[in-house]
């Protein structure tokens, strides 16, 4: 589903960068027969609520054969409150494949130390099998393999704590790509002039499964409508979210801009967490294959010592 509306936004947003009529676009999208048929289909529902007279933001939530998200048309809902449907779904294509780009990482610095614990645990049972098979038979063969199942658990047990370690590490910086795309949506917002309380709610509700990033924007909501100062509020609601640097740093562009009445201070602290953001991506993708090599030698340690050390001293004495 996600694959499909980044389909149709870039489909879309080009349509409509290139000046075309919204329903004109859709209908436009229906026909490309080198889109997906569901895309296809969504975009004639689209098209068919239009021209019977719905907000372009209501014909896409009407749609039935592709779910768009109420968050999706919170956004074109903002668009034809202001005109700028073209920076909109522009800007919505820039967050879609943001979100695609953050989950592939995510799941490619994953993908590769599993693929590793599971070449490690399939050669560990091949040496296990081959050499206690060659060594030994009967009840001593059986007293090999259970040794040698034993330091294949802790290994396996090792391997699976870095694994979930890594895991953890990848899933913060995750919540911070999240924080940092949301910042940049507000961002965008406010600067098409929508007002704040309104561009924080549709930018939080864009957060999708990252809960600590929905409940600060939900928090710094109801703080600004309750009167709070913009500041201390961006504050108080990201440090609770355990976001400490960013709160530190859009607190204080904030207050810059609140003191010389200068204007760009969400987009100057996006812009210096993005640069963090990468810098602690780089880092995490650095040290990802040196600490794996080590966890892959400890696993080997300890794995070798109960299948290739018998064959080396031939015998079962010093189990």
């Amino acid at each position: 589903m996600k694959k499909e509306l980044a389909e149709f936004t870039r489909s879309f947003s080009d349509c409509v960068g290139a000046g075309i009529p919204a329903g004109k676009a859709l209908s436009l999208i229906q026909e490309n027969t080198r889109l997906s048929l569901r895309v296809r289909r969504a975009a004639g529902e689209a098209k068919d609520a239009l021209l019977g007279g719905s907000s372009l933001s209501f014909a896409f939530s009407s749609a039935t054969a592709m779910r768009f998200p109420e968050w999706y048309a919170s956004f074109v809902s903002l668009s034809e409150e202001n005109g700028n449907l073209c920076g909109i779904m522009s800007h919505l294509e820039k967050v879609l494949a943001a979100s695609k780009k953050a989950r592939e990482q995510f799941w490619a610095a994953l993908l590769y130390p599993l693929c590793v614990a599971v070449l490690a645990f399939g050669a560990s049972v091949f040496l296990m099998n081959v050499v206690g098979g060659s060594l030994f038979s009967g009840e001593r063969l059986e007293m090999y393999r259970s040794a040698a199942w034993k330091s294949i658990g802790m290994a396996v047990a090792f391997f699976a704590l870095f694994v979930l370690v890594l895991a953890v590490v990848f899933s913060k910086i995750m919540g911070r790509s999240a924080l940092v795309e949301m910042l940049n949506a507000l961002s965008f917002l406010t600067d098409c002039g929508v007002p704040l309380v309104q561009a924080i709610d549709s930018a939080g509700a864009a957060v999708g499964g990252q809960k600590r990033v929905a409940r600060a924007f939900s928090r710094m909501s109801a703080g600004i409508s309750a009167g709070g100062v913009v500041s201390d509020v961006f504050s108080v609601c990201l440090s609770e979210a355990r976001f400490p640097a960013a709160a530190r740093i859009v607190s204080a562009h904030l207050e810059v801009c609140q003191t010389t009445g200068t204007a760009g201070a969400l987009k100057s602290a996006v812009s210096e967490l993005e640069s963090r953001r990468e810098r602690l991506k780089a880092a995490a993708v650095a040290l990802e294959q040196p600490l794996l090599m080590g966890a892959a030698a400890v696993y080997f340690v300890l794995l070798l010592k109960d299948t290739v050390l018998p064959f080396v001293l031939g015998g079962m004495d010093f189990l």
